[in-house]
């Protein structure tokens, strides 16, 4: 059996109140220019994409149901509200704006849209 992943070390993600709850954000970047997706933008988590003409930085913030840890590694995993793991890489699409991508438990697939800020 893995280990288990250790708890996040929160003091290492920016937060800002909302309602009273902390909210948790991860670095994301919008791509341009990505080999064949030239015509529109590629989102992806934690560095630009190899083959983009050219990336902005983004704080994506992690929807309020969903959890955020880091593992062993160091790499940032999200929980999902059913309780499946993911890397923000796996998860993460979109054009105009990002989302997540996802199929829960019973096979019904989830388009939850985020929200964005950039840096």
């Amino acid at each position: 059996m893995p280990p288990l992943p250790q708890q996040v070390n929160y003091s290492k993600y920016k937060y800002r109140l909302q309602g009273g709850y902390k909210v948790k954000k991860f670095t994301g970047y919008i791509n341009y220019g990505v080999l064949t997706a030239e015509k529109r933008q590629v989102w992806t988590a934690n560095a630009p994409h190899a083959t983009a003409t050219c990336s902005d930085k983004v704080e994506i913030e992690v929807p309020e149901n969903w959890e955020m840890f880091e593992t062993n590694a160091g790499d940032i995993m999200l929980t999902a509200p059913w309780g499946w793991d993911y890397g923000p890489s796996e998860v993460l699409a979109g054009n105009e704006y990002p989302y997540f991508d996802v199929i829960d438990n019973d096979g019904n697939a989830h388009h939850i849209k985020l929200q964005y800020q950039r840096i």
